[in-house]
């Protein structure tokens, strides 16, 4: 995945690939088909959401997270 970039104000952030995928190894999110991976995923989305400031790939997994509980319905 190439390197994407997110201004903010005059700050400039670039995607890291590489913390993304160590994100995607440590939380290993997958298709949601039963109620325990359900609230395991919610669980993961809420952590995040209580952080005072997400990084780029933060929010990715975030995005992810939140796709996979809507393709659940």
């Amino acid at each position: 995945m190439p390197s994407t970039i997110k201004k903010i104000g005059k700050m400039m952030l670039t995607f890291n690939s590489k913390t993304y995928g160590e994100l995607l190894a440590y939380y290993q999110p997958k298709a949601i088909t039963t109620e325990v991976e359900n609230e395991r995923a919610i669980a993961i989305a809420q952590e995040l959401e209580h952080r005072s400031e997400l990084s780029l790939e933060e929010e990715a997994l975030l995005e992810l997270l939140m796709a996979l509980r809507y393709s659940l319905c």
